[in-house]
């Protein structure tokens, strides 16, 4: 008798620090480690696979490539993005997971992706927001610097 065996998710989820304000680079770092570790970045790093056109040549060889390769990017999309959203802290599910930002229909990489470009916006603000002039550099030089960072 054959028997399946399934990966607890929950253990590797418990050893990802939830997602919050400050944590990002943490939190991104440890999600992409037990993806990797789970086979399950395949999803973040190819693309969808498309179905072949019927209209080419070999069109019955080429599904027979496709559909597993689809079938791999499926389970590795379903079960990344479940476990990128269970590595969420509550305020970030409401930010991410709501309504409004209508993240359902977004693959795993996708969904990342917009965490990602979140933080990057957070990170670009705090540090326009915090960054002094420091009256040695020259005012022409730190003016620069606030374009270089915008």
């Amino acid at each position: 008798m054959l028997q399946f065996f399934s990966v607890n998710y929950a253990d590797y989820i418990s050893t990802i620090e939830p997602l919050s304000c400050t944590n990002f680079p943490t939190w991104n770092n440890q999600v992409h480690a037990i993806l990797k570790e789970l086979d399950l970045d395949y999803a973040l790093n190819e693309e969808k696979p498309h179905a072949p056109s019927p209209i080419y040549e070999y069109y019955a060889e080429r599904m027979k490539e496709y559909i597993p390769k689809l079938e791999k990017w499926e389970k590795s999309d379903n079960d990344a993005k479940m476990i990128i959203r269970c590595s969420l802290s509550v305020n970030m599910m409401r930010r991410f997971l709501s309504n409004e930002n209508n993240t359902e229909g977004l693959s795993a990489k996708e969904l990342h992706n917009s965490i990602k470009a979140h933080f990057r916006k957070v990170f670009l603000f705090d540090n326009l927001l915090n960054s002094r002039y420091d009256g040695i550099s020259g005012l022409g030089n730190h003016v620069k610097s606030l374009f270089d960072m915008a």
